[in-house]
């Protein structure tokens, strides 16, 4: 049995720590799918809007296919959000009391 490489295990361990803290980006894909605001489906020929499973199944299946790329994305900016100031998961920092 061979011995997995240094960097097969930092891309592992990597891709499991991004798994574990989404960003910003894709929380709010989350949020958004879970209220159904990604996609809004137009009403049907009785000026009606559409059922809420319908609704509910269109905004699962396009956040299901967003993850990935919001994923990327999280991961590309992060570093370039903290080393430009902005903090994206807000001011606060350890030990401080306010």
């Amino acid at each position: 049995m061979t011995r997995p490489r240094p960097l097969r295990i930092a891309i592992l361990l990597g891709l499991l720590a991004a798994l574990a803290a989404p960003g910003c980006a894709l929380c709010r894909l989350w949020e958004a799918q879970r209220d159904q605001q990604i996609v809004t489906l137009p009403t049907d020929a009785h000026d009606e809007p559409r059922p809420l499973v319908e609704r509910e199944f269109v905004n699962n299946v396009t956040g299901l296919l967003l993850t990935p790329f919001a994923l990327v994305f999280d991961i590309v900016t992060f570093p370039v959000q903290v080393w430009c100031g902005y903090r994206p998961y807000g001011d606060r920092r350890y030990g401080e009391d306010h």
